[in-house]
């Protein structure tokens, strides 16, 4: 009788994946392959324009002060969403010159806003496959942004400093995705070699019978093919 509850040992996985590691291998470098190839040859050059933002609740501080820092974290989030808002997404829209083209939807694609460091800066970076279109969109924003955030109802203020461009493309990111696409080709073979094992119903061997059924094997007849025993004859 077959038993029900086989359970998966180290020896047996060794087993089950050590013929087949030349299909891992294949598969990842495959993988690793074709990831290189789309950053190399099909993903775009993209340029970052970055703007530096200090905020404080009333009046610039003369030091950094823990309440202050505590008060400028806090705020991060609500920069953020303000930052996706539509009506400030159209503001910076109706202010871009010369890209009749961009909506405001590829705006909020191309913003994004992390805080620097445990400070009280945060920074909006704006990322475009045109590098005047990022600094263009970059410094509206410095200039719209202080007197938005002061007609928040927290009182929050901002003060902009001169915007970051630059017309250098941002790193493609070949290498990371390289080991990406390796990772992925790794653990895809080892699932799909797992899987296949665990479905597989013929017994290829003397030892497989002998685990799956729990039964003593009396004698292995020979597999003859019908030309030998043709020319046996």
């Amino acid at each position: 009788m077959k038993k029900q509850n086989e359970e998966i040992t180290i020896h047996g996985l060794v087993d089950l994946f050590l013929p087949k590691l030349w299909i891992v291998a294949l598969v990842s470098v495959l993988f690793a392959t074709l990831m290189g190839c789309y950053s190399l040859f099909i993903k775009k050059d993209t340029y970052t324009s970055s703007v530096d933002v200090y905020t404080y609740k009333e009046t610039p501080p003369t030091s950094t002060t823990t309440s202050n820092l505590s008060y400028a974290q806090s705020m991060i989030g609500t920069f953020t969403e303000y930052l996706k808002l539509v009506d400030f997404r159209q503001h910076v829209r109706d202010r871009l010159e010369g890209y009749e083209d961009v909506t405001i939807a590829d705006i909020q694609n191309m913003v994004s806003i992390s805080q620097k460091g445990d400070t009280e800066f945060f920074v909006v970076s704006v990322v475009s496959e045109d590098p005047d279109l990022s600094a263009a969109v970059a410094k509206i924003i410095c200039n719209e942004l202080p007197g938005k955030i002061a007609q928040l109802p927290q009182s929050a203020q901002v003060q902009c400093f001169e915007p970051n461009v630059s017309q250098l493309p941002d790193g493609k990111g070949t290498v990371r995705n390289v080991i990406i696409g390796f990772a992925i080709g790794l653990v895809l073979s080892l699932l799909a070699i797992f899987a296949v094992a665990q479905f597989d119903i013929v017994i290829r061997s003397k030892k497989k019978l002998e685990d799956n059924f729990d039964i003593p094997v009396i004698g292995v007849i020979p597999r003859v093919d019908a030309a030998s025993s043709a020319s046996g004859n």
